[in-house]
């Protein structure tokens, strides 16, 4: 599906909702979504696997996705991604493959920024790009948290 076609299905309004896009210019929500890549999965399909090459992250716009990692031969549940959360961003900041599976839970919609996209948008709009750095910073931030919630509730004797 292209960028086009998803800036057809999905409206402009609705996405400046998503946590990914807030206080986003409508011509920069437009642009990303033009310029993006629109994925559509199906439950199961992987949005990427373990040790793959990290150039871009993505947005969820629908549905979830599932994070695994492989932990002493097991493949572990570490985090579930809802519309509206990046996911990848780390990956691809940090220059590292990707550390785990990324699994669509039930049919799902993502938007990829590649690495390029997300270069133009800075050309574009340096204020733009600078919230949109918040919007991702914040929503890291945000699952961090969660993850050391859940690391300390784990840790707590029963």
């Amino acid at each position: 599906m292209s960028g086009d076609m998803l800036s057809s299905s999905i409206e402009v309004a609705k996405l400046s909702t998503i946590s990914a896009f807030g206080a986003l210019s409508e011509e920069t929500i437009k642009f990303l979504v033009t310029h993006g890549k629109a994925i559509q999965l199906k439950a199961g399909d992987h949005l990427f696997h373990c040790g793959d090459s990290a150039n871009e992250f993505y947005i969820v716009l629908t549905a979830s996705i599932r994070l695994f990692q492989s932990s002493s031969g097991e493949n572990r549940f570490v985090r579930e991604y809802l519309p509206g959360d990046q996911v990848g961003v780390s990956a691809m900041i940090t220059l590292n493959p990707r550390h785990g599976d990324g699994i669509a839970s039930i049919d799902c919609e993502e938007l990829g920024v590649g690495s390029a996209v997300f270069h133009d948008l800075y050309n574009q709009s340096h204020q733009d790009f600078v919230i949109f750095l918040m919007n991702m910073f914040r929503d890291m931030a945000r699952g961090l948290k969660k993850e050391r919630e859940s690391l300390l509730e784990a840790s707590v004797p029963k």
